[in-house]
């Protein structure tokens, strides 16, 4: 039996998506077969919480997100 630390550090979640590639870049065309193969529900979840923080950087002008490579 995998002692706790091995089993951590090999846990994933069944929604992610692996990264195949040595530059752990996902493709776009990757994405997309994960999003299709989520259930409606899975897909719906997250809705809410992007659409406050949508209206948050409305409201707080001058907020900015910026991805980091």
């Amino acid at each position: 039996m995998e002692n706790s630390h091995e089993r951590e550090n090999t846990r994933c979640h069944k929604d992610m998506i692996l990264d195949n590639t040595p530059e752990g870049i996902v493709t776009l065309e990757a994405a997309r077969e994960n999003y299709n193969r989520l259930t409606k529900e899975e897909k719906v979840k997250d809705t809410e919480p992007m659409e406050c923080l949508v209206s948050m950087l409305k409201v707080y002008d001058g907020l900015r997100i910026y991805r980091l490579r």
